[in-house]
């Protein structure tokens, strides 16, 4: 008697706390904002990302991470950004067939050299799991439901502001990529670098996806050692480039800190990128 007392008790604790999720994840439009480690913030954009596939996914670090997506009203984007990592771990799992290829992919070129040469880490390992699989298909289970997760990203709204409505895309600040002049020998490692990117890029592609580049703005900038690699990545797998560093105009934006955007200036570079994808249409 009571065992099934208990049972019952638990049965019935276990289904308010999905109910109570299920609401909490509707009302944040089906995912947080921010976990309360980088581990955890990665997984739940990663999980809840890539089902039901967007026709586009944005992909790199922190950075990209601050920008909204189909969870604020930003239909068929997903935004898959990795905290402390880059676009490589995205780029890698769509290459091996892990993740599912979406029309067009924008990937943040600040981080790219860096996450290239980085070896692959927890995030990496995790993708392969059975529970990391359990938290795309239910999730309640997944990293964006944990409670901490959602009580540390209604910290981080007080903190960022929120995104508000969508807004129009931005007019006459986006203009078509051009190709770079000519290809540039490089440093042996950093010919090494391009390489083992372009070869990334080139297996993304081959799954059917269509490849952006793009920098984002910063009040840190830090170009010198990887702006040369990422413009011939971009020359010789013939990948748009766009540096919305230059192109909006730097009174514009605000930041949270050294490199991460505010709500109302993330909104501002993802309407941009979308007037940058049209272009590739």
């Amino acid at each position: 008697m009571h065992v099934m007392r208990y049972c019952s008790a638990f049965t019935i604790t276990l289904a308010a706390c999905f109910a109570a999720q299920t609401m909490l994840l509707r009302a944040s439009g089906g995912r947080t904002l921010k976990g309360e480690s980088n581990f955890f913030s990665s997984l739940a954009r990663l999980q809840t990302g890539i089902a039901p596939l967007p026709r586009i996914m944005l992909l790199g670090s922190s950075m990209t991470g601050r920008l909204p997506d189909r969870a604020a009203g930003w239909e068929g984007v997903a935004n898959l950004g990795c905290d402390a990592g880059s676009a490589v771990t995205a780029l890698r799992a769509i290459a091996k067939g892990q993740f599912p290829v979406p029309e067009a992919v924008v990937v943040e070129a600040n981080t790219l050299v860096m996450g290239i040469r980085a070896k692959p880490g927890e995030i990496d390992q995790a993708i392969g799991s059975a529970w990391f699989w359990a938290g795309v298909h239910v999730p309640q289970v997944g990293a964006t439901a944990r409670p901490a997760a959602i009580a540390y990203s209604a910290a981080l709204v007080s903190r960022t502001g929120t995104y508000g409505k969508k807004i129009p895309a931005v007019s006459g600040t986006v203009e078509r990529p051009m190709p770079w002049p000519r290809q540039e020998i490089l440093p042996p490692d950093e010919e090494q670098v391009t390489t083992e990117l372009i070869d990334l890029l080139l297996q993304v592609r081959k799954r059917g996806a269509r490849i952006m580049l793009v920098e984002l703005p910063c009040r840190q900038s830090n170009k010198t050692e990887w702006i040369p690699i990422v413009r011939q990545v971009s020359h010789r797998a013939e990948c748009a480039l766009v540096d919305l560093a230059d192109l909006l105009p730097a009174e514009q934006l605000g930041f949270t800190d050294a490199v991460h955007l505010d709500a109302k200036s993330a909104v501002l570079c993802l309407e941009s990128l979308l007037g940058s994808c049209a272009l590739l249409q």
